[in-house]
């Protein structure tokens, strides 16, 4: 039996903008998934069976015949066949992959519900390269595309600096342990973002040139240098002001949350999953307007991140 684990992510900063060269701020979570491989005995024919587990049970099942990973039965069609592109990628980078006359039991157990959004797809495919013996960067973005910084949060446990440099990813240890973690925590707006059509929008739409991208790598590298709140909140709606200009969008703040005290950024991509939230006043008091906003998944900031 083999297993792997990867951790789930958070992109603090950068968001888009990394596509095309801005140091973006990331922050590995210590929620993640893991990925465990027997081998079975199956005498009718060689098969890969697989069980995808997430907290609130089974997400889905399948099966696949070895060696052409043909779909033999499955319990949700688009997921079957998105883990059918991700295992025949595996193949083409390594063509020795499930070419063993074996037959294989592989189950993922997701820590947290898919629509989070904090890598269900990235942690798989970090997974699946370490099983397969191959670059998970060159996974990744051969097959959904992206910058690939989740990649990078899989595989770190501190959160890091990430950039593309000349189509090349490079990453480096940010050294961020703010003084004021305590007034830092993560909201879950419960709409789920698809990564790829909100990749798609922002290329057909986005407005920005080299000078904003390097002003929004001037505000990653500024921003793990903070050494107050007031500081650290000056920067971020700095960003959000940017940000909103680049994607002709209204800031989260602006939209739902306008009478607020504190900053509220958004994380990743913009309209849903999580943004970063500061406090000001009592924890009480901030629990109790996000409740009448109607939100309440909350989590501070050292109960989420690897620190």
């Amino acid at each position: 039996m083999q297993t792997w684990h990867s951790n789930g992510k958070l992109l603090l900063t950068g968001e888009y903008l990394v596509l095309d060269g801005a140091k973006a701020l990331a922050l590995p979570v210590n929620k993640g998934q893991s990925l465990r491989v027997e081998e079975i005995s199956h005498t009718d024919r060689k098969i890969l069976r697989w069980k995808a587990l997430i907290p609130q049970g089974t997400w889905f099942e399948s099966v696949y015949s070895l060696p052409d990973l043909s779909i033999l039965s499955r319990s949700n069609e688009p997921a079957a066949k998105k883990l059918q592109t991700l295992l025949r990628a595996c193949r083409n980078w390594n063509t020795e992959f499930l070419k063993a006359d074996k037959s294989f039991q592989v189950t993922t157990v997701l820590d947290f519900p898919p629509d989070y959004g904090w890598g269900s797809s990235s942690t798989l495919v970090s997974n699946l390269a370490s099983w397969a013996d191959v670059d998970p960067f060159v996974l990744q973005r051969s097959v959904l595309g992206g910058s690939a910084y989740d990649i990078a949060c899989t595989r770190n446990n501190h959160p890091l600096f990430y950039q593309l440099q000349n189509g090349h990813p490079v990453v480096e240890p940010a050294h961020f342990q703010p003084a004021f973690g305590d007034r830092l925590y993560f909201l879950h707006l419960e709409n789920k973002q698809n990564t790829e059509e909100s990749i798609l929008d922002f290329r057909k739409t986005g407005r920005y040139n080299d000078s904003l991208i390097r002003k929004i790598s001037e505000i990653t590298e500024t921003l793990t240098e903070t050494k107050t709140l007031h500081e650290f909140e000056t920067l971020l709606e700095e960003h959000e002001h940017l940000m909103a200009e680049v994607l002709n969008q209204q800031p989260v703040k602006q939209k739902l949350f306008a009478d607020y005290p504190g900053t509220i950024k958004s994380l990743g991509a913009w309209g849903g999953d999580f943004v970063l939230i500061t406090r000001r006043g009592s924890e009480e008091e901030m629990k109790n307007y996000l409740s009448q906003k109607g939100y309440s998944t909350l989590f501070s900031w050292d109960s989420l991140l690897i620190l």
